[in-house]
């Protein structure tokens, strides 16, 4: 048999097909396979040969390192074509590999969905012609974005939540992975990944060569954040280590040169850029920067209050009762800032500390004198707060209402939010036959008349007579069921039930936030990384922190550095013809054990050469 073929079927494949059919010659049917191989190894070339669509040198790069590697990792700066480069890939992925099932997941649905309706349908569709013949349908629509291939390849949205679980992938790419939570993709979405189903791997001649097997790819690419213990890091410095060791992973990183050199964004343009941010978000978000520092979770604080339209000294302290309510509730950052924020837009505080610090305090008390985690009173409260204070419950009555449905489901903190939020809104609907109703036989009014006009009750009041009534009722009396049924609803009932017949809990909880004050400062010095610890590390002014980056080994590789490295490479594809040797960066260079942007790795990547 001639050792150019896998085995005799392949020899003999043209034999197959009708006399009058291209693929009946073999030399068709030869060059059909070397273009296929050619194309599967090379990605990049797909893209530009069939496709048809123009590439600047680092996308090539990063296209073809995609096609060869199992664990993908990329962190790139602000406008890198990050989302472009996803879709690209997708695409080609698809047309090469018929039946592939292409998932693309971010935190928020719109996040991944503009993949999609931006990229794919507005932009590559309209570069390429080839590309629009391979489409067979697309469907974006509010609640389904799928683009399907005539070769039975699917390009898929998916929001990294709960819910995804079940969706099949033989490519799951998380966009902006630094925001999906590590147990969604350890539980959800890395399980789900499935081998390619190609129709000739059910053929008892082929099923059992382990070979023809095609692992499941992994895709990571976000921008940078800070390194606080966040899962992002543990990802990177794998595909890190396993690209140094010849395995099949890649890590890539760009920084804000990319940009520059390839004319995405003007030198004023970033200019500007660097007088809007904050300094943190400057070196994260557009350096590339991998910020290791004790200060982290400030740093972080400052950069989320910032962004929320707070600056100077308030962002500051603010950033401060966010490290108090880490410290004394084990609160991650991420977890704090939400909350705080919450809180403050919900009670509109207008940033004032003072306030912060007395929800903090009450909240902390309740947590210490029962059974409930301060993660999970966190959690509730940026759920609840808005609703709650716009239907007029206070912050007291809002944290004596999560604590009594925590105390007594462990549901957790955003599912128990999410209830008071259903809980307040029927409390108030009036509309609703049943729970009108229902109201109406327990004897507890829903409205009451002010100055001779109707008015909604203040929904606490409302819940502390239905306590009263409920409580009185028999065990079987139906009244009791319907009030849960009725007014807490399929998926509240409970959280109802926890509520009403733990009225007592309720008001001594509110009796434990009263007696708060100053009591998240104490429960932080029992912390190993007590607040008065971090905030002594944060002594150095920010001059001097931001000298201390000039002067360390995270400082990124300039222009002048990217174009040496680019016109290297110039050189070994010309001679090559191939992409043979490439970089494994670009750029803000990789990420390494000293930082962004001092290390270049060579990646010598296995390749057979096509005639």
């Amino acid at each position: 048999m001639n050792n150019k073929y896998a085995d005799e079927r392949q020899q003999n494949l043209y034999k197959k097909f009708p006399s009058t059919h291209f693929l009946s010659n073999p030399t068709n049917v030869h060059n059909t396979f070397l273009w296929s191989t050619f194309f599967s190894r090379n990605l990049h070339r797909l893209a530009m040969d069939y496709l048809g669509i123009r590439l600047h040198l680092y996308q090539q790069l990063i296209l073809y390192l995609m096609g060869i590697s199992q664990l993908v990792c990329i962190v790139a700066c602000r406008a890198a074509a990050k989302s472009f480069i996803i879709a690209l890939y997708a695409c080609c992925k698809a047309i090469i590999k018929p039946g592939s099932k292409i998932v693309l997941g971010s935190a928020t649905r719109g996040q991944s969905k503009l993949i999609i309706s931006e990229k794919i349908k507005n932009e590559l569709m309209n570069m390429s012609p080839a590309l629009r013949k391979e489409i067979k349908d697309i469907k974006d629509s509010a609640n389904e974005s799928i683009v399907y291939f005539n070769n039975g390849s699917t390009i898929k949205v998916f929001t990294a939540n709960e819910f995804a679980r079940g969706l099949r992938s033989t490519d799951a790419v998380r966009e902006e992975f630094r925001q999906i939570d590590k147990n969604i993709d350890d539980s959800v979405i890395s399980p789900f990944q499935t081998i390619r189903q190609a129709p000739f791997m059910i053929d008892p001649f082929y099923e059992g060569i382990e070979c023809l097997k095609e692992d499941p790819k992994d895709i990571y690419i976000s921008s940078s954040w800070l390194d606080d213990g966040h899962w992002m890091w543990n990802l990177v410095d794998q595909a890190y280590t396993d690209m140094l060791n010849n395995r099949t992973s890649v890590m890539l990183a760009f920084d804000e040169s990319i940009t520059l050199k390839h004319n995405i964004r003007t030198q004023r343009q970033m200019q500007q850029e660097k007088k809007k941010q904050d300094p943190i978000t400057w070196q994260i978000e557009f350096l590339n920067l991998r910020v290791r520092n004790n200060s982290s979770a400030y740093l972080l604080g400052i950069q989320e209050m910032s962004r929320s339209g707070y600056y100077g000294k308030q962002a500051e302290q603010m950033a401060e009762t966010s490290i108090l309510a880490q410290a004394a509730g084990d609160l991650n950052s991420d977890v704090a800032n939400s909350y705080l924020l919450a809180s403050n837009a919900a009670y509109q505080y207008s940033g004032n500390v003072q306030k912060l610090n007395a929800l903090l305090d009450g909240q902390n008390m309740i947590t210490n004198r029962n059974s409930v985690s301060m993660q999970d009173m966190a959690e509730a409260t940026t759920q609840a707060a808005s609703m709650a204070s716009e239907l007029g419950v206070q912050e007291n009555q809002l944290s004596a209402m999560i604590g009594t449905i925590e105390s007594r489901t462990k549901a957790g903190g955003n599912e128990v939010g999410n209830a008071i939020k259903s809980l307040l809104i029927n409390v108030q609907n009036v509309n609703n036959s049943k729970i009108a109703e229902t109201f109406k036989k327990a004897g507890v009014a829903q409205t009451e008349f002010v100055n001779g006009v109707e008015k909604m009750r203040n929904p606490i009041e409302v819940l502390e007579d239905l306590a009263k009534v409920f409580n009185q009722l028999e065990e079987s009396d139906p009244l009791r069921t319907e009030i849960l049924t009725n007014i807490g609803q399929k998926y509240q009932a409970n959280k109802l039930s926890a509520l009403l017949s733990g009225w007592s809990d309720y008001e001594k909880m509110l009796v434990d936030y009263s007696e708060g004050t100053g009591s998240a400062a104490k429960e932080a010095e029992k912390s190993a990384n007590n607040w008065e610890g971090s905030l002594n590390k944060l002594s150095n002014t920010w001059t001097g922190f931001i000298q201390n980056f000039a002067n360390s080994n995270m400082i990124t590789s300039g222009l002048q550095g990217l174009t040496g490295i680019i016109k290297i490479i110039d050189t070994v594809v010309s001679k090559a013809g191939t992409l043979e040797t490439v970089m494994g960066v670009l750029g803000g260079g990789l990420a390494s054990k000293t930082g962004w942007g001092k290390t270049i790795v060579v990646y010598n990547a296995p390749f057979y050469k096509v005639a």
